[in-house]
């Protein structure tokens, strides 16, 4: 039936709609496995179809029907994607104190070791 909608050409948006519905329920098939970038393609796709979506004054039921599935994974992805935003957040803390601890071995042993030079 996606196709059909989008094949018939009878909506601007429902190849769209299609894509990002495709798309939501893959994300949620592999959730552990997504990268940021497919997240952030996502959000952007979304952003995309909704303004769209909002300005038709009526949608098909077949339309509705996949807006609802794709609503009901929000709230698995979003956790997911506050997961990732965890992890990135650990991980430039992580580097922060590493360049604070190579910083201050770097300025400590500049500023107290001594070279002598002898003539031999």
């Amino acid at each position: 039936m996606h196709q059909e909608l989008f094949n018939r050409g009878r909506f601007k948006v429902s190849g769209t709609l299609i894509e990002l519905y495709e798309t939501t329920l893959e994300l949620a098939r592999r959730l552990e496995d997504t990268s940021v970038d497919e997240w952030m393609d996502l959000i952007q796709l979304r952003d995309e179809v909704i303004p769209i979506l909002q300005l038709r004054p009526e949608l098909e039921e077949e339309e509705k029907r996949m807006l609802r599935i794709i609503v009901g994974y929000d709230e698995v992805m979003v956790a997911r994607m506050n997961e990732l935003k965890e992890e990135a957040a650990a991980m430039i803390i992580k580097v922060n104190k590493t360049r604070i601890q190579k910083n201050s071995y770097d300025s400590s042993s500049s500023s107290e070791s001594y070279f002598i030079d002898r003539k031999n």
